[in-house]
């Protein structure tokens, strides 16, 4: 019995690990030359809206509004040389 058990908890780990857990949220991060590979968090887009267009294959509510921020916040720091800002997939992480 602890053997089927212990193999079903293997393969609904297994499982689980394959799925993705992509929920629609993006996380928008800046860096520059001084960080190097220091991922600093600016925003987290995480609304539970969507665009029509999204259900087409088109990018998503939360992505589209991550890449606007982005750009938006790219062409406000022409001062701050080398420093860029860029989206990522998911919630933030260290």
């Amino acid at each position: 019995m602890k053997t089927k058990i212990i193999a079903l908890a293997g393969l609904a780990t297994a499982l689980l690990s394959a799925c993705n857990l992509d929920d629609g949220t993006y996380t928008l991060y800046r860096g520059n030359a001084m960080t190097g590979n220091l991922r600093i968090h600016v925003a987290t887009f995480d609304s539970a809206e969507s665009m029509a267009e999204s259900s087409q294959g088109k990018m998503s509510y939360n992505h589209t509004n991550c890449v606007r921020a982005a750009k938006l916040f790219q062409e406000q720091q022409l001062a701050a040389a080398g420093t860029r800002y860029w989206c990522e997939m998911g919630r933030y992480k260290k």
